[in-house]
């Protein structure tokens, strides 16, 4: 039986356009390796992963300064960072970071598939998550690419760029009457600017697409422009937010500045 893989649309997705630059070769410096720790308060689950040390600081504005040389992470001689965060997502990014996908290509028996090969929504949006904290723009995008494309192969019919892809994906499937017979109370529910945004995009919707009907269709859902959901800033690396500290989980690093890698 042949290995599937990872899925196709039937129609032609929007390509980016502003992809954002790929990591020099410099980043690959197999002598200069850190073990990050990955631990899960609740459960007590800890897990250690091997990185280019290079490679994470381009990528992420977190590891970046995390992993500096003046932040002192070289403790006993070891190259170690132990974060709190999702391992699963950090799984994802290990995958992505080295074959610029989310996960290699599913087999027979993965738990973790839907469909022909997608990640669940759920774990789609902790890898989103995890990478906005981190600071991770490519990442980001990466996560919002799969929602596109999994919503789009199989079609189900806040000013961030995921809140966005929310309202985007709801409003071109549902008018707020059929809402009101599938979630009654939503517009209670639902925060007030979600409503907000959601009525906003129905009714450009129905004035420019939809005219009567009640949802796009799925060539049109696939066609939309991903970059309108997409984060354009840059290798997380190269942004080093002003206030990274925020981002960081030791206290003692909360007074700090972080200096050049």
């Amino acid at each position: 039986m042949s290995t599937p893989t990872l899925p196709t649309s039937l129609y032609p997705l929007s390509k980016c356009t502003h992809p954002l630059p790929q990591p020099p070769s410099t980043c690959y410096d197999l002598s200069d390796i850190v073990t990050v720790t990955i631990r899960v308060l609740q459960d007590g689950m800890v897990e250690d992963f091997l990185m280019i040390r290079p490679l994470l600081s381009w990528h992420s504005g977190f590891f970046n300064a995390a992993l500096g040389e003046k932040w002192g992470y070289k403790a006993e001689g070891k190259a170690e960072l132990a974060i709190e965060d999702d391992i699963d997502a950090f799984r994802a990014f290990k995958c992505w970071i080295h074959t610029s996908k989310l996960r290699d290509d599913p087999t027979e028996t993965s738990d973790e598939m839907t469909g022909k090969g997608y990640l669940k929504n759920s774990n789609l949006i902790n890898i989103w998550e995890f990478a906005e904290y981190r600071v991770i723009p490519a990442l980001k995008n990466a996560a919002i690419d799969m929602l596109h494309e999994r919503t789009s192969d199989k079609w189900a019919a806040m000013k961030s760029d995921l809140r966005r892809f929310v309202v985007d994906t709801t409003a071109s499937a549902f008018s707020a009457e059929k809402l009101d017979k599938r979630v009654p109370g939503w517009r209670k529910d639902l925060p007030e600017d979600f409503v907000a945004s959601f009525r906003a995009r129905r009714l450009d919707l129905e004035t420019h697409t939809l005219k009567d009907r009640e949802g796009v269709s799925k060539s049109e859902w696939t066609k939309l422009n991903r970059c309108n959901w997409h984060d354009h800033s840059g290798p997380g690396g190269a942004l080093r937010l002003k206030d990274v500290s925020r981002h960081i989980h030791f206290p003692e690093y909360a007074s700090k500045s972080p200096g050049p890698v």
